[in-house]
Formats: structure tokens, C-alpha cells, sequence
């Protein structure tokens, strides 16, 4: 049998109310699990409800080594900006060095733009995303209409 990866949901953040309309930013966390190497990376998301059209989200993730035997060293930050478009949702890229996971003592390095675009590492960071708002079920605000179907491993 083959190594399956899965998500692994976790902690849900109502936070700051909207001074404009009254809703609530969300943050929500979890882990990405792997069969055969344990956990692969966490993550948080956070949006404004009733934003997702006008202001998007942010994925932030920690990819790398997680258990007793690891530190912050074996551990990288990477932010992607999420918006829902007439032609389905889409990523872009951050750098994760502006945002507080970037600063976090879970990681040695913040990993910007130019040290995931184009590099071995993208691929990983965008099926991680997609595997993320695929089946994590408290993402669903985030598609819209939109159906999105799990990422092959």
C-alpha cells in the first residue's frame, strides 16, 4: 500500500470583528500527515468571513520535520495568497518573511517569493494548499460555488 497523505484539522479562531460590516476574521489550523514519514507540515488560514470575494486569504504553512527528535532547523515558512476568481480558486506566492509565521520560533528560515518560484519546493507548497482547501471542511466559504477535488499524491 502506498504512503497516503492526509489533512489532520485542528484549532478554529473567530477573531476581530470587520469595522465595515460587522464579520469575523477566522483562522484555521491543522496538520498534513503522511502514513509512512508522519507529519509533513502545519498550517494555519486565516480570512475574513464574507470578505473571500474582495480580500482573499492567506495560507500560511511550516514544512518540514515535526516530533521529539526535530527542531526549528528542520522546519521553513511559506505564505500564498488565496482569491476565489471566475475561473476557480487560485494561489500566489507571498513572502512569508512580512507574516507572524515567518517570525515564529516553529522555523529557521522564512522562505520569500524567489526561494519557491521556480524551485523543487513549489511543488510541494501548492499541493499542500491544494490538499488543504480540498479537505480541511471549514474551508468551504473559501470555494464558492466552486468544487474542488483532492490533489493526486
Amino acid at each position: 500500500m502506498g504512503d497516503i497523505v492526509s489533512v489532520e484539522p485542528s484549532e478554529i479562531e473567530v477573531g476581530e470583528v470587520c469595522a465595515c460590516c460587522g464579520k469575523s476574521s477566522v483562522s484555521v489550523s491543522g496538520y498534513i500527515n503522511s502514513s509512512e514519514n508522519g507529519t509533513l507540515a502545519a498550517y494555519v488560514v486565516h480570512w475574513t468571513s464574507g470578505h473571500i470575494t474582495d480580500e482573499g486569504a492567506v495560507f500560511d504553512i511550516i514544512l518540514g520535520q515535526w516530533g521529539k527528535d526535530s527542531s526549528s532547523e528542520d522546519r521553513v515558512a511559506a505564505s500564498l495568497s488565496y482569491s476565489l476568481q471566475e475561473t476557480g480558486p487560485t494561489f500566489v506566492v507571498i513572502n512569508s518573511s512580512t507574516r507572524p509565521v515567518g517570525q515564529s520560533e516553529l522555523v529557521c528560515r522564512a522562505l520569500d517569493r524567489k526561494d519557491i518560484i521556480g524551485k523543487q519546493i513549489a511543488k510541494r507548497v501548492f499541493f499542500f494548499c491544494d490538499l488543504i482547501l480540498s479537505a480541511d471542511q471549514r474551508l468551504t466559504e473559501l470555494l464558492g460555488d466552486w468544487k474542488v477535488n483532492p490533489p493526486v499524491v
